[in-house]
């Protein structure tokens, strides 16, 4: 009987800060313009290209400001990893994931990011929803494609 017994204040909750639907989509709306021109230019330094080896530490200060760092979890084709990134007044953290290949996850402070090809490859992936086989084997087509090969 007393296992049950156990008060509301005694079971620790974890403060987990979450944005209301309409906070985290004013953020993305203010975030997505400033990625714009780092995508056309990642795709168009990697377009037709074999994808860039990963970087071990990630940056993009155009004015040598005062950094600060971020580790971020790195979503890519074939593996993943967790990469230290500074971000300054010149480079939001968007923009020098972007600038490496990789989407953010959330619009402010990621902890993780997507490589752009994955995004792709799951696109082409979706585009093709039948069995297992022919799916893989025609995402893979309309992927190098779009990559260029």
């Amino acid at each position: 009987d007393d296992y049950y017994d156990v008060l509301e204040t005694d079971v620790p909750t974890p403060t987990v800060k979450k944005s209301s639907p309409s906070s985290l989509f004013q953020n993305w709306k203010a975030v997505i313009p400033t990625l714009v021109e780092i995508f056309l230019s990642y795709l168009t330094c990697t377009m037709g290209k074999p994808i860039p080896t990963p970087s071990s530490t990630m940056s993009h200060c155009l004015q040598a400001c005062e950094t600060k760092t971020s580790v971020v979890v790195c979503l890519y084709l074939d593996h993943f990893r967790s990469i230290p990134v500074y971000s300054c007044k010149c480079a939001s953290l968007p923009q020098v994931l972007l600038h490496h290949g990789l989407f953010p996850a959330s619009p402010s402070q990621p902890r993780v990011a997507v490589s752009v090809e994955l995004l792709s490859f799951y696109r082409s992936l979706f585009e093709r929803s039948c069995d297992a086989v022919n799916a893989l084997a025609s995402a893979l087509n309309s992927h190098y494609i779009r990559r260029g090969f």
